[in-house]
């Protein structure tokens, strides 16, 4: 019995510590659930706060003063959305933050013509500004990549480009698919440090407020932007964590969201499947990288060069 209780010891140890951990997980698991359910609450309450959009989605303000806004992709736009967004929060300034090829046949022909018309007795056509400033660019974003790459697989890489483009391009389609999320905002924090610098300081100039941020669905390359905003303004990491995953819910009242195509993506191709949603869990893994790389949001904004000074301004900008 003596010797049966020896052994039993280190095994009831380890299954102790097995338990522990299973309850850990079982923790995170809760709290991740808790934190998706107060995000999604708190922006409902956002949007009920300020309009409601007949084809305008993911729209809602960041900050308290309610100056500066972030939504998906504008083109749907009704004449009454337009109105709302003109005459009633008055928006003097619209930041698209999507790529040429993304905007050009639909903003250009239909919304930027309509929302240069718009007539409003707050603000002439001449105040109304709107920027496109593009965080993707694609041979940007491939040299980030490449940039990560030991030098043996950059000259392999570059030895297939020589002889097959498209083979070289499968193969970084391959690397982004792989890295889903989190590695698309890394790597866009990493590659559009001077566009993200620029958008920010037009937040900061109080002449082109009240602003509208967007890209297409109003999550990823808006949500990095609304992240380091929220940081600059004040805002928790958990506060940040829950305004980011509250998109999955206010983007699934888009009914063009519930249309997928069919069938798996053929080598080569984006795999978007990888890049749905807005997990809480992917942007704690932002914030812990800029932690890790930069000191924190602090140092990552230092290292682009919107300073301190540049964020007094902001902070000026959007006080109540």
């Amino acid at each position: 019995m003596l010797a049966l209780s020896f052994l039993q010891r280190p095994i009831a140890k380890v299954l102790w510590q097995r338990l522990q951990q299973a309850k850990a997980v079982l923790l995170v698991a809760a709290l991740a659930h808790a934190n998706v359910a107060l995000a999604l609450s708190t922006s409902s309450s956002l949007v009920q706060r300020t309009h409601a959009f007949d084809a305008i989605y993911n729209f809602r303000p960041v900050g308290a003063a309610q100056r500066i806004f972030r939504s998906a992709a504008l083109e749907a736009a009704t004449a009454e959305d337009l109105r709302k967004l003109t005459t009633e929060l008055n928006v003097k300034s619209i930041i698209d933050l999507r790529g040429e090829d993304e905007r050009r046949m639909l903003w250009q022909t239909d919304f930027g013509s309509l929302f240069d018309r718009q007539s409003s007795s707050v603000a002439s056509e001449a105040d109304r500004q709107i920027y496109h400033i593009s965080l993707l660019e694609t041979e940007r974003y491939y040299r980030g990549i490449y940039a990560t790459w030991p030098a043996y697989r950059q000259a392999y890489v570059a030895a297939i480009g020589a002889f097959s483009r498209r083979a070289e391009t499968a193969i970084f389609v391959d690397c982004i698919n792989a890295g889903g999320l989190p590695e698309l905002y890394t790597m866009l924090l990493c590659t559009a440090q001077e566009d993200i610098c620029r958008v920010l300081k037009i937040m900061a100039d109080e002449g082109n407020h009240p602003v509208v941020f967007h890209c297409a669905k109003g999550k990823d390359r808006t949500g990095l932007i609304a992240m380091l905003l929220q940081s600059v303004l004040g805002d928790s990491a958990e506060q940040i964590v829950n305004g980011y995953a509250a998109s999955d819910a206010l983007l699934r009242l888009n009914p063009e969201e519930t249309m997928r195509e069919g069938g798996p993506p053929k080598r080569g191709q984006i795999d978007w499947s990888n890049f749905e949603g807005s997990p809480p869990e992917v942007m704690v893994g932002v914030l812990k990288h800029l932690d890790k790389r930069y000191g924190g949001v602090t140092g990552y904004l230092d290292a682009i060069g919107f300073d301190e000074a540049w964020r007094c301004q902001l902070r000026a900008a959007c006080a109540p």
